[in-house]
């Protein structure tokens, strides 16, 4: 049986967005937010985050139509909860590897620049600038922790930064293996 895709026959082209797109807008748009200082807009920021949301919706809405369009119609339902699944695990895995990164660097970059603090202290302070324990830094300490908490999302987003490049490196092996294996 002939997956619906595979009927499309010359309007195909629409699949070649699908595939290729996804990946090179997240590419493009997840090095933005390595660029943030503690001075940068607001603006700015939410800017980057949009930019790599719709990166990050694309590639969430356009794979099922991808591996539809790969796989033949008796092997779709499995092959979409099969992309269900890696999808998932994928966003777990990321944010346990993401936080891991940021908690590490950033509990070893304010320790060094707040000497004498506890790592339960820094801990709070890593909480976000409302907690109790920024609120009762001095002010120049403040913005030095504020420093170094954006040097320690850095790592986060090179994290970030590998993973889309490889995806597009690897979505362009896809197009290679599928879209010219048989004719128009």
């Amino acid at each position: 049986m002939v997956c619906w895709w595979q009927r499309l026959g010359r309007h195909r082209r629409i699949l070649d967005v699908l595939v290729f797109s996804p990946p090179l807008i997240s590419t493009l748009s997840s090095p933005s937010p390595d660029t943030i200082n503690p001075d940068t807009a607001p603006a700015k920021i939410y800017g980057y985050t949009v930019l790599m949301g719709v990166g990050a919706g694309t590639y969430l809405a356009s794979s099922f139509a991808v591996v539809q369009a790969l796989v033949p119609v008796d092997d779709l339902s499995n092959a979409v909860g099969f992309m269900s699944v890696a999808q998932d695990l994928g966003i777990v895995f990321f944010l346990a590897v993401a936080g891991t990164i940021y908690q590490n660097t950033a509990i070893k970059n304010i320790m060094s620049s707040v000497p004498g603090t506890s790592r339960g202290e820094v801990f709070e302070i890593i909480a976000g600038t409302s907690s109790p324990a920024f609120m009762s830094l001095s002010p120049s300490v403040q913005t030095e922790v504020v420093a170094q908490i954006i040097k320690s999302m850095s790592g986060v987003w090179a994290l970030l930064i590998a993973g889309m490049a490889l995806s597009f490196v690897l979505s362009l092996f896809l197009g290679v293996s599928y879209f010219f294996s048989f004719e128009l």
